[in-house]
């Protein structure tokens, strides 16, 4: 860092940044590991430093109070007993025979897509099929009616759209809270109907769900309902679009997918490393440590770059490319706290849904390739990235031939 010593630090609000955010990561591993931006806070970007803000105990996630107003005193910013409490009540309908069940809801939507696919006459990839295949297994899996598809797209678009909104816009704050008001009162009455009358969806996993005489109340059900669909939906969204992009980008590597579908999960994988859909987390340093040779002090708030770690050179083998044969990328692993990248985080608060995106992509990748023999991009579209917090290609205009039916 001494040639580096006069220089300013690269500037994550920069239309650079929000251009093409890679050569800044690279040149923050390098030469600025750790620093400190006056309007954000301490900004960390090797790989090492990041795992152990999200895995050591003098790391909080209390940052995350910043979005209770739309997912309420959620998961996200929990800590100790509370968080504890809290996952292990929800965690059992994301593994197991509950996560077993959801097949059949994920391949049932993801053939209903594909069918409305094949007739658009200027299909999207990301538009008619990533944004609407996790919000179509979300109500799948709460078994709620199929009518109220375009009006929970209505609030999943909003929600986002809140997340992301790092520009503090109050039309777009005040939409997702519209969303989050209007979601409230239509579940509610969906919990009230299964603490009377379970069924074996989640939503009545979780009215049923004890632990040591622990119960989630229904205030906690709603708004881990609105964390799944304004952050799980968006994820998913996101990696799928990142994945298809990826393999559009290199074909012979989808020719490897259409081979071998059980090759889909490691495509899905190296896509979360290389382009992960959530490049920012926050956490608040609880006591005063050195990182990097830097003293921080207690209070601090940490943006952990996901999208800088994953990249870490000291990690993986040439970093900036997409391999998704890559010996550092295990499948087994992919998707559990012990998964070489950080894109669904680490510790104690990794990612509570991370496995049934995995599930939506062993699912929902193959389906397309098998579906579709040709993929290929529109003639003349180049796929741009957008995004801070969250990023991947908002659209995918492609050429599709369909398999005979």
């Amino acid at each position: 860092m001494d040639a580096m010593v006069n220089a300013a630090p690269p500037d994550l609000l920069s239309p650079e940044f929000a251009r093409d955010p890679y050569p800044i990561y690279r040149t923050m591993r390098n030469d600025f590991p750790i620093h400190h931006d006056p309007r954000l806070g301490w900004i960390i970007s090797r790989a090492a430093d990041v795992r152990e803000a999200l895995t050591h105990e003098d790391y909080s996630t209390a940052t995350y109070a910043a979005v209770r107003e739309l997912v309420g005193r959620s998961i996200l910013e929990m800590d100790g007993a509370e968080h504890g409490r809290h996952r292990r009540l929800v965690s059992p309908s994301f593994r197991g025979r509950p996560l077993a069940s959801y097949g059949e809801v994920i391949t049932e939507a993801a053939d209903e897509l594909l069918d409305e696919l094949a007739t658009r006459p200027d299909p999207d990839l990301v538009r008619d099929y990533c944004a609407l295949l996790p919000i179509r297994v979300i109500m799948g899996i709460m078994d709620l009616p199929r009518q109220d598809y375009t009006m929970f797209q209505v609030w999943y678009r909003a929600a986002a759209d809140y997340v992301g909104n790092y520009t503090q816009d109050p039309d777009v704050a005040e939409a997702g809270l519209r969303a989050k008001r209007e979601l409230d009162k239509y579940l509610q009455e969906v919990i009230d109907q299964r603490r009377a009358a379970p069924g074996d969806d989640l939503i009545s996993s979780m009215c049923t769900a004890t632990i040591n005489d622990a119960t989630l109340t229904d205030r906690e059900i709603l708004d881990f309902c609105s964390l799944l669909l304004a952050a799980g939906g968006e994820t998913t969204e996101r990696g799928l679009a990142s994945t298809f992009r990826n393999l559009l980008d290199h074909p012979d590597q989808m020719d490897d997918v259409r081979a071998d579908p059980e090759l889909a999960l490691r495509a899905f994988a190296e896509s979360l490393r290389l382009n992960p859909p959530t490049h920012i987390l926050l956490r608040r340093l609880l006591t005063a440590r050195e990182i990097s040779g830097v003293d921080v002090p207690a209070g601090a708030t940490m943006f952990c770059l996901i999208g800088a770690a994953n990249r870490d050179e000291d990690e993986f083998v040439d970093a900036e490319r997409f391999d998704l044969h890559r010996t550092e990328i295990d499948v087994n692993t992919a998707f559990n706290a012990g998964s070489s990248h950080l894109s669904f985080g680490a510790g104690r608060h990794f990612c509570v849904g991370a496995m049934l995106a995995r599930a939506e992509a062993a699912i929902g990748i193959p389906a397309v390739l098998r579906r579709f023999p040709v993929i290929r991009y529109r003639d003349g579209f180049v796929p741009v990235e957008e995004g801070m917090l969250t990023r991947a290609p908002r659209s995918l205009r492609v050429t599709l031939d369909p398999a005979p039916r």
